[in-house]
């Protein structure tokens, strides 16, 4: 999905980190898919094609010293032990980026453990958020009502 990204122009795939950084996203979106098509397409020499390079050249210093950490704790065969480390990787890549662009804790934990009590708390706390909503609109519209004189109180 890493080289997909980059061969069409949609991201950097940097082999040092293993993210694909966008240039107004930087590391922080999902690659979920590929179609693909069985037809022409364009001409490999074509500038769709072009090569795209990395929208932060610092990353690749200061991301490669981190790898280096990395690989001193297991690599890739022991990412999920340390996953906090993998996820600060990512924040290097994403340190230029809006953070509102950035996933929150909750995603980063998922992303990395893929923990069902991380997922759990997740929509606890949406369902929660859905119901002070709820009870806010609902005092709104009793305290629009009070005044005229009507009751909206049901029971």
């Amino acid at each position: 999905m890493l080289r997909a990204a980059q061969l069409s122009g949609l991201a950097y795939y940097s082999p040092t980190t293993h993210l694909a950084l966008h240039t107004r996203y930087g590391p922080w979106f999902a690659l979920r898919a590929v179609a693909v098509f069985d037809c022409e397409g364009p001409d490999p020499a074509d500038s769709v094609f072009d090569q795209i390079t990395c929208p932060y050249p610092e990353l690749e210093q200061q991301a490669g010293e981190a790898m280096q950490r990395l690989e001193g704790l297991g690599g890739l065969a022991n990412w999920q032990a340390h996953w906090r480390d993998w996820a600060a990787l990512r924040g290097i890549g994403g340190k230029h980026t809006d953070s509102r662009y950035c996933y929150c804790a909750d995603q980063l934990e998922y992303h990395y453990t893929k923990a069902k009590a991380v997922l759990a708390r997740a929509v606890n706390a949406l369902h929660q958020e859905q119901q002070q909503q709820q009870q806010q609109q609902d005092q709104q519209i009793d305290n629009h009502a009070a005044p005229c004189g009507l009751s909206l109180q049901t029971g």
